[in-house]
């Protein structure tokens, strides 16, 4: 072959290893960096007879340098062919790399912060659907103010907390604000497990020594003695919240040994107010175990419904105090909130 067409021969070559250098560092940014390739059908067509152009180019290389000893004109003729085979698949790599058949970018960068956050409502909006029971508890609770959510023996009950407050996030409108109102379970143990929440309005009743973690949370903290704040945290939040508000949590289950009937019966009192002046909801979860009959009874005297959730796979049912009337609402999945 002449001078000159070695000269381009080495130039295309030359080229090539350029190309080959631009589509590894693309391949490199996808691999090491928050990006993904998403692509319609023509455009993985596509792309996928570039990479075949690509490995029949490499193979051609091959040969060619098996032949280089033997004959040099096949061998120049056969690395020509395979420069010019691979960019061709560059060309076409780049082309569908730039724009898909639907005219869309195929090299899009991913902010894993927002896909874990639509992960997990995609499962919260799958499990909501597949639930049958929390389907039929909505609509029973529907106007109430006060619903008794009592945990029996073998059920642990911060799953049950956790399964309500994802639920009822999901569940309620969505002009509606849900809070936790903690009592047992630390603010740290509920956001390690329920992955978000409204920080703004949520209150932990205990007695425990703020760690610095817990108090970045912005909870209200209150003491189980602090029954005059507990009051006026619900009162504040009811009016200041804006739109309907949902409490949920086991702050009494803190304050089951601290309080005589008299005090449980007054602050109970209080707070059920609060929430029908307001239209608000609170479902409170109770331990049955951690209660004397005296004092579950008083929280049953003001709940417009009383959820039980009891068994081994657990199972709610429901009493409309105001109708006596009962249904067996099936079993709830807990295995989720207890991983």
């Amino acid at each position: 072959m002449s001078d000159l067409g070695s000269i381009a021969i080495e130039g295309l070559s030359l080229l090539a290893a350029v190309a080959s250098l631009a589509v590894t560092a693309v391949l490199l940014r996808v691999v090491l960096g928050s990006y993904i390739i998403s692509m319609d059908e023509p455009a993985f067509r596509n792309f996928s007879r570039s990479g075949h152009m690509m490995l029949v180019a490499m193979v051609l290389f091959g040969i060619a340098m098996l032949a280089r000893p033997v004959d040099y004109f096949t061998y120049d003729f056969l690395e020509l062919l395979a420069i010019l085979l691979f960019l061709a698949a560059v060309l076409i790599f780049v082309n569908y790399f730039k724009k898909g058949g639907s005219g869309e970018r195929l090299l899009t960068r991913l902010d894993w912060g927002e896909l874990e956050k639509e992960v997990k409502l995609k499962e919260v909006e799958r499990d909501l659907k597949e639930d049958v029971a929390f389907r039929r508890f909505l609509p029973a609770a529907k106007g109430m103010h006060f619903v008794l959510v009592e945990v029996g023996q073998g059920v642990a009950p911060f799953p049950v907390l956790e399964y309500f407050y994802s639920r009822l996030v999901s569940g309620i409108s969505s002009s509606s604000n849900v809070c936790v109102a903690l009592g047992p379970t630390t603010p740290h143990e509920f956001r390690r497990h329920s992955g978000q929440m409204g920080y703004k309005c949520n209150l932990w009743v205990s007695s425990a020594e703020m760690r610095e973690e817990w108090m970045s949370d912005k909870f209200t903290v209150v003491t189980p003695a602090d029954l005059t704040d507990m009051v006026h945290y619900f009162k504040s939040v009811s009016g200041t919240a804006g739109g309907n508000v949902a409490f949920v949590g086991d702050f009494i289950d803190e304050l089951s040994g601290e309080l005589g009937e008299k005090e449980l019966h007054a602050m109970v009192s209080d707070v059920h107010a609060i929430m029908e002046a307001n239209g608000n909801l609170l479902v409170l979860i109770a331990t049955t175990g951690l209660y004397t009959k005296g004092k579950l009874a008083i929280l049953e005297r003001y709940a417009d419904g009383i959820a039980h959730v009891e068994g081994k796979p657990p199972a709610m049912s429901f009493l409309d105090t105001h109708t006596n009337e009962t249904a067996a609402l099936g079993e709830i999945p807990l295995g989720r909130a207890m991983r």
